[in-house]
């Protein structure tokens, strides 16, 4: 009989998020209705942060 060796792949790590999973959630729900523009738009979720992470490294 051949004995046939068979090696396991190695499983994908998940990516490592930036933030905790947690202060994503606490911004989504400071985001009254979850549409895409209350969270993507530039008056949004996402513009408010660019523009407040712009701001801090201008003042650095």
């Amino acid at each position: 009989m051949t004995e046939v060796m068979t090696t396991k792949k190695p499983k994908k790590q998940k990516a490592a998020y930036p933030f905790p999973v947690e202060l994503i959630d606490q911004l989504l729900a400071q985001v009254e209705n979850k549409d895409a523009e209350s969270i993507l738009g530039e008056s949004g979720l996402a513009g408010q942060l660019k523009k407040m992470l712009a701001e801090r490294m201008l003042s650095a």
